[in-house]
């Protein structure tokens, strides 16, 4: 169980699992997208973990 303000990449790596976390403009770049130009935060605040 998470408790407080735990991240959930640390608590996995922290517990033995092999961890990868992407911001939403990580994952983005990947697929070679950007948020819309003339917002001012175009994207959620998105943490994408893959473990």
């Amino acid at each position: 169980m998470l408790r407080g303000s735990t991240d959930v990449g640390d608590w996995l790596l922290e517990h033995g699992w092999d961890v990868s976390v992407l911001t939403t403009e990580d994952m983005m770049a990947l697929y070679d997208r950007h948020p819309p130009e003339g917002i001012g935060d175009g994207s959620p605040d998105t943490l994408f973990v893959s473990a």
